[in-house]
C-alpha cells in the first residue's frame, strides 16, 4: 500500500445508509480502516433496516459510533410539495452534518452512496474536508452523480462506471466483500454431494416475485432433472413458511432459510444462483465463480439491470428482466445453465472479473485523499 501522502490525522468519517447495498461496503471498509489503527465514524439514515434494527444501531453492534443523520431521496416528482419537503429535510441533515463534522475534524469523509451521504458530503464540502466517493453499481446513483462534483476522488466497484464521471481522479478499486467470506462453513444439513445445488435468493428481504415464479419453474422440469436437483432457498421472512410447504409437495431435496448469516457457506456448496443483481451479490458470485441466472429488480434507476447487463456481456451469465419472467422462460434457463459445459464456461469468466484486493485498494485511495 502506498503511504507516502497519509491522511493528515487517524479520523475518518464514512456515509452510507438507505439500503443494505451502500450500509455493507461501508462496513468492511471501516473494519479495514480500523484494523489499521485509524478512528472510523458512520453517519447513516434514521431509517429502520433489518427488520428489528435502526441503522445507527447495525454500526454500533459492530464497534462504531454512528450518528443518524435527517435525510431523503431526491424526488423524481413535479410536484413543488415533494421538493420543499426534501429542501427541508435536506437542510436540517447539513446542518446537523457540519456542526458533528466541525467537532470531529475528520481528514476525510468517504461518500458510499445513497441518499443518506448527500447532506454529509455538502458539509464536507463547506468545510473543506477532502471526499471521496465510491460507487458500487455499472451506472451510478443519482446520489453519487450529482455528489462526485465535490470529490477529489472517485473510485469505482465495475470499470465500466468510469465513464459516467467527469472528474480527474477516477479510479476502478472493485467492490467490497466480507474479508472472511471464504471461511463461513454451512451449518450440518441434509444435502448430497451428488446433486446439482440450485442457490435462490432474492436480496437481503427477500423477493415474493422470484420465490413464486422458481416454484412454479421447477414444477415444470421434467422428472429426470427433478431428481439430480437439490434447492437453498433464502426466501425471506414473510414467505418463509409456504416456500417450505411448497417443497414438500414438489419432491425436491430443499434447505429453506428465512435469512442466513452464513450466506458464504451457502456459496461454497452450490452449484448454480437464481438471484438479484445488486454490485454486492454479483462480486460475491464471482469470488466464488458461481454461474447465475440474474432477475434484476427494476426499481429506482433501473442499476441492477444495467449490472446484470455489464456480468452477461463479461461472463455469459444468463438475464432475465421482471418483465421477460415467467415459470416457462425460467424453467429453459435452468435447464441451459445447469449444463456442465457452460456451467464450467460461465464460472472461469467470473473468477477472472472478481477483484481480490479491492478493501486495500480503496483504502489507500482513503487514506491519500486530499
Amino acid at each position: 500500500m502506498n503511504n507516502g501522502c497519509v491522511a493528515k490525522n487517524k479520523k475518518i468519517v464514512i456515509a452510507c445508509g438507505g439500503t443494505t447495498g451502500h450500509i455493507l461496503p461501508g462496513i468492511v471498509l471501516g473494519k479495514k480502516l480500523k484494523e489499521l489503527g485509524y478512528e472510523v465514524v458512520f453517519f447513516c439514515s434514521e431509517k429502520k433496516k433489518f427488520v428489528m434494527d435502526k441503522e445507527a444501531e447495525i454500526f454500533k453492534k459492530q464497534g462504531f459510533s454512528a450518528f443518524p443523520v435527517p435525510s431523503i431521496a431526491m424526488p423524481t416528482d413535479k410536484n413543488i410539495f415533494y421538493w420543499l419537503r426534501f429542501f427541508k429535510i435536506m437542510s436540517c441533515g447539513i446542518f446537523y452534518s457540519k456542526k458533528i463534522l466541525k467537532n470531529i475534524s475528520p481528514s476525510v469523509v468517504v461518500g458510499m452512496g445513497g441518499f443518506a451521504s448527500a447532506p454529509v458530503v455538502f458539509s464536507a464540502k463547506m468545510l473543506n474536508i477532502p471526499i471521496l466517493i465510491h460507487e458500487q453499481n455499472a451506472t451510478p446513483g443519482r446520489a453519487n452523480l450529482f455528489l462526485s462534483k465535490y470529490a477529489s476522488t472517485v473510485a469505482v466497484g465495475i470499470e465500466d462506471a468510469k465513464k459516467y464521471f467527469k472528474n480527474k481522479n477516477v479510479v476502478y478499486t472493485g467492490n467490497l466483500i466480507k474479508e472472511d467470506i471464504f471461511n463461513n462453513i454451512l451449518p450440518q444439513n441434509s444435502l448430497s454431494k451428488d446433486k446439482t445445488t440450485i442457490l435462490v435468493l432474492g436480496g437481503s428481504q427477500g423477493s415474493h416475485l422470484i420465490n413464486e415464479q422458481v416454484l412454479l419453474a421447477l414444477e415444470k422440469l421434467p422428472e429426470n432433472i427433478k431428481s439430480r436437483i437439490q434447492v437453498i432457498h433464502i426466501t425471506g421472512i414473510a414467505d418463509y413458511k409456504s416456500v417450505r410447504q411448497r417443497y414438500a409437495l414438489l419432491k425436491i431435496p430443499c434447505v429453506v432459510f428465512d435469512f442466513s448469516d452464513k450466506i458464504t457457506g451457502i456459496y461454497k456448496v452450490s452449484n448454480v444462483a437464481i438471484c438479484r443483481a445488486g454490485a454486492g451479490t454479483i462480486t460475491e458470485l464471482c469470488a466464488f465463480g458461481l454461474p447465475a441466472i440474474l432477475i434484476p429488480h427494476s426499481a429506482g434507476t433501473n442499476h441492477q439491470v444495467y449490472n446484470a447487463r455489464w456480468l452477461q456481456t463479461k461472463t455469459g451469465c444468463i438475464v432475465i428482466e421482471e418483465k421477460e419472467l415467467s415459470p416457462e422462460v425460467l424453467c429453459c434457463e435452468i435447464l441451459r445453465i445447469i449444463d456442465k459445459n457452460i456451467k464450467d464456461e460461465i464460472s472461469s469468466k467470473m473468477v477472472r472479473l472478481y477483484k481480490k484486493d479491492a478493501v486495500l485498494s480503496l483504502v489507500n485511495q482513503v487514506i491519500n485523499a486530499k
